[in-house]
């Protein structure tokens, strides 16, 4: 069976912002809506429309048409190239508020698949080197290779902006890209314009130095962030990618330059009072402390794992006076100290991960 008609029988649903860009981009070398929309069911009213959804198969139709009308084997590298972060809109907007390059690597992973539903990400530190690497959700098939290159390059080109803080061209710094298949022919032209590349690797993956992690971001906006942040939490609701309830309490209680939201404030977010908050959490056995210190703690698991912050800078995150008070939480919270922690993740496995 044709993987289009596989996705017709799924209904996932994802933002039309990336389809509404590649149209635009499609539409400045000659090809009309009307060719490019065809056998999607969509109108071009139907992209442009708050909180506008397609389906999975729609998009993969949709890229059939652009292909067939531009026929250019380089295409999903143009495409990639010409990405910014104005395209996702608040998705895009969250990431560049972020105060840090960390920080927005973490909105954008948190908050992907209401943009990108093709891909999960996990992220690892080797060799003081971050390591993103792509795990599909979904059997593209005869899509692969366009998705994933215009993935890659699209997110390089969205973190290149991040760094730069502006729009301008230049040559890429830090980043590189793994794909797991042969170099194309194609790429040859592309090679000043692209990231280091890296063809017939194990895995697809985005990599760059772990000490950029710290990078400030020129256009960070920590209230912008707040703002992008619970309409990121509604659309991952909306699209139903929370399992539960309870997943979707626990992924609002999120920390801003140091703060965490109060129990009014994330009632506010769910549309109910704090004392029906209060009364629903204890209905499933949770309280809004213990809510409070789980996040701290996954947010404190993945600074240790992830960054080499001090242990000071790691407080201040984390809403904390001084670093005293962080270990003495962090000892309460795992029976360890946060050194004893960073030290056990040289092991292959240890049992103090945040669940």
């Amino acid at each position: 069976m044709d993987v289009i008609r596989q996705f017709k029988h799924q209904g996932t649903l994802f933002s039309a912002s990336n389809l509404s860009y590649m149209l635009r981009f499609a539409e400045l070398r000659g090809a009309t809506a009307e060719q490019l929309l065809a056998n999607t069911g969509l109108a071009v009213t139907d992209l442009y429309t708050n909180n506008a959804h397609i389906q999975v198969w729609q998009h993969l139709v949709f890229l059939d048409n652009l292909r067939q009308i531009i026929r250019e084997s380089s295409l999903a590298i143009e495409i990639g190239l010409a990405s910014n972060l104005a395209k996702i809109g608040l998705y895009g907007m969250g990431l560049m508020s972020s105060t840090t390059l960390w920080e927005a690597v973490e909105f954008g992973r948190r908050y992907m698949r209401t943009q990108y539903p093709f891909f999960e990400t996990t992220l690892e530190i080797q060799n003081d080197t971050v390591v993103i690497t792509l795990h599909e959700i979904f059997p593209l098939e005869r899509f692969r290779t366009f998705i994933v290159e215009n993935f890659l390059i699209d997110a390089a080109e969205i973190y290149r902006s991040l760094m730069l803080g502006e729009y301008r061209p230049t040559k890429y710094q830090h980043f590189e890209l793994y794909f797991d298949f042969p170099e194309p022919d194609y790429f040859a032209a592309y090679k000043e314009r692209l990231p280091e590349l890296h063809f017939n690797q194990p895995a697809n993956q985005f990599r760059f130095p772990a000490k950029i992690l710290q990078q400030p971001i020129h256009t960070a906006n920590p209230a912008l962030v707040h703002f992008a942040t619970t309409h990121c939490e509604l659309e991952m609701a909306r699209l139903g990618l929370f399992t539960n309830w309870i997943d979707h309490v626990r992924a609002l209680v999120i920390c801003h330059e140091g703060a965490y939201p109060s129990i009014q404030s994330l009632a506010d977010q769910l549309c109910m009072s704090a004392r029906t908050l209060t009364r629903k959490l204890t209905e499933v056995g949770l309280s809004f402390s213990e809510l409070l210190e789980e996040a701290r703690l996954k947010d404190a698991q993945n600074f240790l794992k992830n960054t080499q912050f001090r242990m000071d800078d790691i407080a201040v995150k984390l809403g904390y006076q001084n670093s005293a008070n962080f270990i003495r939480a962090f000892y309460r919270w795992t029976g360890i100290t946060p050194s004893e922690y960073r030290k056990s993740l040289e092991q292959p496995k240890h049992a103090f991960d945040a669940k």
